[in-house]
């Protein structure tokens, strides 16, 4: 038994060991004029791009009564812009083989994005007017409100699944109120109002 512990215990000090002489790779960092910082970190050899959006504002800067609303924000950011339709947007990512995602944690939104190194420029300006210049057209703001209601509803079938989404709400004192989102003139607040969330807020605006 002993014999077992201390073979462990080699291991598990090899790994730290490893693990503390761990080095990124070089990378290099730029503000641009308009304020926002670009971080470049090459890997060479390998044929993709990974080009990665990260913008203050999460759960944290969601107004006590609209509960959900950066997440929200954060999946219609590729439902239409002022240069693609939803639909436009996907057919021009699956034509360059990209990928692309959103996640929103408690204090920011991020965009993770790949492509082929030789669809460098296409991807980058594609997914800006995602970022940049998003239009939260009423259908699509309506759809994705509905599909919420519809996920929220489901979850009285999977009480363990229920926990996570509602955690944060209650531990920072928020009403429940996700199911009860209304569509009324969502569509208008989401494009006219300066909400922490929203990507004029979030990102400065190219010079």
């Amino acid at each position: 038994m002993s014999g077992r512990l201390l073979k462990l215990a080699g291991f598990l000090l090899a790994g730290v060991s490893a693990y503390g002489q761990l080095k990124l790779p070089p990378y290099s960092a730029q503000t641009l004029p308009n304020g926002t910082t670009v971080y470049v970190m090459q890997r060479k050899g390998v044929p993709l791009v990974e080009i990665d959006f990260a913008m203050r504002g999460g759960k944290e800067s969601e107004p006590a009564k609209e509960p959900g609303i950066a997440a929200i924000t954060a999946d219609l950011l590729r439902k239409g812009n002022a240069s693609y339709t939803s639909d436009q947007f996907s057919l021009a990512l699956d034509a360059l083989g990209g990928s692309y995602r959103v996640r929103t944690d408690e204090q920011m939104t991020m965009v993770e994005t790949e492509f082929l190194a030789k669809d460098l420029g296409q991807g980058l300006s594609l997914v800006s007017q995602a970022v940049l210049h998003p239009t939260f057209p009423d259908p699509e703001v309506v759809k994705l409100l509905g599909q919420r209601r519809d996920d929220i509803k489901s979850l009285k079938d999977n009480p363990s699944h229920a926990i996570s989404p509602y955690a944060h709400a209650f531990f920072s004192e928020q009403r429940t109120r996700m199911a009860g989102l209304s569509t009324r003139n969502r569509s208008a607040e989401l494009r006219d109002r300066q909400s922490p969330n929203t990507t004029s807020e979030c990102m400065p605006a190219p010079t």
